[in-house]
C-alpha cells in the first residue's frame, strides 16, 4: 500500500510518534511530580482531544485513560488542572488545518484565563 513503511501498516509519522511515546513512557516511569506549597502551584489547563485515535489493534496508548476526564492525571493530584478544554480531533490530528481555528480559539481563551487569574491573584 503506498505511503506505508512497515508490516503493521504504519506510516513514517506514526512510527516516529510511537518511538516518541516509548521515550515518554520511559521518562514518566522515573518522573516524580513536583510538590508545591499550598496555593503556590501554577494553574494548568488541559487540552483534551474529543475523539479517540482510530486503532485497528485496540486502544492507542494516548487513549488508555480516555474514560477519565483528566486522562489519568488524577493519580498525581485530583486538582492538577484549573480547566479541562475539549478540542476537535484525536491526539495526533488536533493541529490539522480543519481544526486550527478551534484549537487556536480554545488555546487563546485558556491562556487568557490563566493570565487573568495570575494578574488578578
Amino acid at each position: 500500500m503506498p505511503g506505508k513503511d512497515s508490516k503493521e501498516g504504519k506510516n513514517k509519522n506514526q512510527i516516529l510518534a510511537d518511538l516518541a511515546m516509548a521515550d515518554a513512557r520511559r521518562m514518566i516511569q522515573a518522573w516524580t511530580p513536583p510538590v508545591w506549597d499550598e496555593g503556590r502551584r501554577p494553574r494548568i489547563s488541559l487540552l483534551r482531544a474529543k475523539k479517540a485515535v482510530p486503532s485497528a489493534d485496540g486502544t492507542d496508548l494516548v487513549d488508555w485513560s480516555r474514560e477519565e476526564r483528566n486522562l489519568g492525571w488524577d493519580m498525581y493530584d485530583k486538582n492538577f488542572f484549573a480547566d479541562v478544554v475539549d478540542i476537535e480531533g484525536h491526539h495526533y490530528e488536533v493541529f490539522k488545518f480543519e481544526f486550527i481555528e478551534d484549537i487556536s480559539n480554545k488555546m487563546k481563551k485558556a491562556l487568557d484565563d490563566l493570565e487573568w487569574v495570575a494578574l488578578d491573584g
